[in-house]
């Protein structure tokens, strides 16, 4: 897995990940479905203001022999 910091341009993606465990508050505490607009002003007000916003990406997986 690879920690990286966030880019504004991955809240799309971000936000359709939240949406989609939102009802269920499987990864997160609110129920209702966030828009990327919302977002893009929670991601400016926090970051780069000293609060990361990191990103986990399940890397490449070696095989072993």
């Amino acid at each position: 897995m690879n920690l990286r910091d966030a880019v504004e341009t991955g809240l799309p993606a971000t936000v359709k990940i939240y949406n989609s465990n939102a009802p269920a508050r499987v990864f997160n505490v609110g129920t209702e479905p966030v828009s990327v607009e919302s977002r893009l002003s929670w991601f400016h007000k926090h970051y780069p203001k000293g609060h990361l916003i990191w990103v986990a990406e399940e890397g490449a997986r070696s095989q072993a022999g």
